[in-house]
C-alpha cells in the first residue's frame, strides 16, 4: 500500500502527459482524432493509476501493463513522437508492480518502444535520446523501490515473528521454572505430610516439627512462585544443596553432600543448583535408594555436580528413567546446553542412578 507521500508523487508524474496532450490539442484541435487520443489517454491513465494504487494479483497486474502497452504504442505510432512518454508509465508500471524477471523483461521492451516512437517521427535526435534515459531509468528506479519496499516488508515480518518466539521462548522458560520450583517443593510436602502421620500417634512432639517444616517450605515455595512470576529467579547453589540435604532426611535417605568453598559466576551456579534440585527430587520420587551422595567440584575451566544413588528402581518411562526423558530432565538439558555444557543421566552398571553436570565457568 502506498503511503500518502508516494501517491502524490504518483499524481505529480502524471502532469508529464501534459506535454504531448498540448502538442495534440495545437496540431489538432477539434478533430474525432483527437477525440480518440483523448480517449486513450484517459484509459490509459485510469488503468496505470488502477495498477499502482490498488493491484489485483500479478495476473491482472501483467494485463493491466499489456493493456497501457497497446494503447502507448496505438497513440504513438498514429500521433505524435511526445507520446512516446506514454512508454515511460509503462515502464515505470513494470517496475514497480512486475517481479524481477518481468520487470526486467517489460523495462527493456518498454525502453525499445519508446526509442522506436521517438525515432520513428524523426523527432529530434536529444530529445528521443532523453526519452530513452527516461525510460529505462524511472523504470529501474522504480524497481528498485519496490524490492527495498518488498525488504521492508519482510523484516517487518521477521521482527513480528523473532517476537513471537521470544514469547514463546519466556513461556517455556517459565514452564520449565515453575515445573522444576513446584516439583521439588511439593515432593517435599508430601514426603513430610506422610511423615508427620506416621508419627502422629507414637510421637506427637515430631509430628509438630514436621508439620512446621511443611508450612516453611509451603511459604518458601510461595516466594519462589512469585519470584519466577516476577522474573528475577535466581537459584543459588547453597540453598539448593540445603534443601537437597532436607528432601533426602525426609525421605529417609542418607545423604552425603560434598562441596568446596568456591566462588561462582551467577549463571552457572544457578545451572548448577537446579542440577541438584532436579536430580535429589528423582532421587526421593523414583528411586528407592538408601544413600545419595552429591559432590560439587569447580575448576579454572569448569565446574559440575554428581549425584549418585543406590536405588534399585529405574524412574518411570517419561520421567527421567530408562525408557524416556520428563519435563524436568528435558528443562535441566536444555539450561545446560544454552551453558555450552554436557549432561550424563542414566542407570550405573553397579546399581543406581547417576546425574553428571559439567559447565564452563567461562562465558
Amino acid at each position: 500500500m502506498l503511503g500518502p507521500g508516494a501517491i502524490v508523487a504518483l499524481l505529480v508524474f502524471l502532469l508529464f502527459l501534459g506535454f504531448p496532450l498540448r502538442v495534440a490539442i495545437r496540431d489538432r484541435p477539434g478533430t474525432a482524432h483527437l477525440v480518440l487520443v483523448l480517449l486513450a489517454v484517459g484509459v490509459f491513465v485510469a488503468v496505470y493509476l488502477r495498477v499502482m494504487l490498488a493491484p489485483r494479483g500479478p495476473r491482472d497486474t501483467a494485463a493491466s501493463i499489456a493493456v497501457m502497452a497497446a494503447l502507448a504504442l496505438a497513440v504513438g505510432v498514429d500521433d505524435t513522437a511526445e507520446w512516446a512518454t506514454m512508454f515511460i508509465y509503462v515502464s515505470a508500471a513494470s517496475g514497480f508492480r512486475l517481479g524481477a524477471p518481468h520487470a526486467q523483461r517489460c523495462i527493456a521492451a518498454a525502453t525499445v518502444a519508446t526509442a522506436a516512437v521517438s525515432f520513428g517521427h524523426a523527432y529530434p535526435y536529444g530529445d528521443s535520446i532523453a526519452y530513452v534515459i527516461y525510460a529505462l531509468a524511472i523504470g529501474a528506479l522504480l524497481s528498485g523501490y519496490a524490492h527495498v519496499v518488498a525488504l521492508n516488508r519482510d523484516l517487518h515480518a521477521a521482527r513480528d515473528e523473532i517476537a513471537r518466539l521470544a514469547v514463546g521462548e519466556e513461556r517455556l522458560r517459565f514452564a520449565r521454572d515453575l515445573h522444576d520450583l513446584l516439583g521439588h517443593s511439593l515432593s517435599l510436602i508430601a514426603l513430610k505430610s506422610e511423615l508427620a502421620r506416621r508419627v502422629l500417634v507414637a510421637d506427637p512432639a515430631r509430628a509438630e516439627q514436621e508439620v512446621r517444616d511443611i508450612e516453611q517450605v509451603s511459604r518458601e515455595a510461595l516466594v519462589e512462585v512469585r519470584e519466577a512470576v516476577g522474573g528475577y529467579r535466581r537459584m543459588t547453589l547453597a540453598a539448593a544443596l540445603r534443601g537437597a540435604e532436607a528432601a533426602l532426611d525426609a525421605a529417609g535417605i542418607d545423604a552425603d553432600v560434598a562441596c568446596p568453598a568456591v566462588t561462582l559466576g551467577p549463571e552457572v551456579e544457578t545451572v548448577l543448583a537446579w542440577a541438584v534440585r532436579e536430580g535429589t527430587t528423582n532421587v526421593v520420587r523414583h528411586s528407592g535408594a538408601r544413600h545419595c551422595a552429591i559432590r560439587v567440584h569447580a575448576g579454572l575451566s569448569d565446574a559440575g555436580v554428581e549425584i549418585v544413588d543406590d536405588g534399585t528402581r529405574a524412574a518411570p518411562d517419561g520421567d527421567g528413567g530408562d525408557g524416556g526423558e520428563g519435563s524436568g530432565l528435558a528443562g535441566l538439558r536444555e539450561r545446560v546446553r544454552r551453558r555450552e555444557g554436557r549432561l550424563e543421566a542414566g542407570r550405573r552398571p553397579e546399581g543406581g542412578f547417576r546425574l553428571a553436570v559439567d559447565v564452563p565457568t567461562a562465558p
